[in-house]
């Protein structure tokens, strides 16, 4: 399994904000420009080439080189390397996850805003640099202070329970060095009812965008997986796991009933110049029968996220069985 810290940061609003209906896209915007700024020191308007990367915060973070993977499988299956794993992504996996709390939205100055902080064991080590940075961001030209920071407990809570957060010191972040797998209950239900609410989970199947006619339990436990495989990839702490055994076995699962739709949202590409789609589905669906070995994974996923624009907080589901409003 994936060991991981999940942290909720809780900032106050200095000014006046207005945030879109999925504000993931800003949120990562705002870390990455002032990550940026406080690790690079070469002043490079890219970071392709850079020699100072391997000891860049900003570089390690979001722009992940795969030279960085070291790629894990199965005992039992053929041994694969890290450019054959990751040969059709040009970065690897980020060992972060940045997923918007508050939802869109006007806020007045002196309004909370929070957003969880997903950390993967490759990210511990900058922790020195990013807790400064985190201290004040600025979304859309608002400046944002950070009020305090809690550790989110999931051992046996679904994500984004409401009483399961603990508040964490700056020096009490710094002296963690190992981190631990979310804990699932031991058996999964019969259904399994999955809310995918405001976070748009975005999945491709032969180049094509998955809508709700065409969407399945397969091409969601598939795009599970091959995440799953990808961050097994990059941590210190990975387990052996025959992923393609548990792709083949995620077929079997049945769709009990589906109230999938589909939205549509833009997010604006500095580097592009561009408008660049970034729809998906939002609503529930509910899973008949999932394996024993794969229920972990589906747990897990709560918190790694599924599909494209996972990194900014697309693709988050709830598992609506152990939610905290049930």
């Amino acid at each position: 399994m994936i060991p991981l810290l999940p942290l909720r940061l809780h900032y106050r609003a200095e000014q006046q904000v207005k945030l879109p209906f999925f504000p993931g896209s800003i949120w990562r915007s705002a870390l990455g420009y002032r990550l940026r700024r406080a690790s690079c020191v070469t002043g490079a308007e890219r970071c392709d080439g850079c020699l100072a990367a391997t000891h860049c915060a900003y570089g390690q973070l979001f722009e992940t080189p795969t030279q960085a993977v070291t790629a894990r499988t199965h005992p039992y299956s053929e041994e694969v390397s890290a450019e054959k794993l990751l040969k059709n992504y040009p970065k690897a996996p980020h060992p972060f996850v940045l997923s918007p709390v508050s939802p869109g939205g006007e806020y007045s100055a002196g309004s909370e805003i929070e957003v969880e902080l997903i950390l993967l064991n490759p990210a511990l080590r900058w922790m020195p640099t990013l807790l400064p940075v985190l201290h004040n961001l600025q979304l859309k030209r608002s400046k944002l202070k950070l009020q305090r920071i809690s550790l989110v407990n999931t051992d046996g809570l679904a994500a984004s329970g409401a009483d399961n957060k603990i508040n964490v010191t700056a020096e009490e972040l710094l002296k963690i060095n190992e981190l631990a797998t979310p804990q699932h209950p031991p058996h999964p239900p019969e259904f399994i009812t999955i809310r995918v609410q405001q976070h748009p989970l975005r999945l491709r199947r032969k180049n094509r965008y998955v809508g709700s006619e065409q969407f399945d339990p397969g091409v969601f436990i598939s795009a599970l997986l091959r995440r799953a495989s990808m961050l097994n990839s990059i941590t210190s702490q990975a387990t052996e796991t025959d992923f393609r055994y548990l792709t083949q076995l995620g077929r079997s699962i049945g769709l009990n009933r589906s109230e999938l739709h589909w939205f549509d949202w833009h997010r604006h590409s500095t580097p592009q110049d561009r408008r660049v789609p970034m729809g998906g589905l939002l609503g529930e669906f509910q899973l008949d029968s999932v394996p024993e070995e794969i229920w972990p994974w589906v747990w897990l996923g709560q918190w790694l996220h599924v599909g494209k624009g996972a990194v900014m907080g697309m693709g988050r589901y709830q598992l609506a069985e152990y939610a905290a409003d049930n």
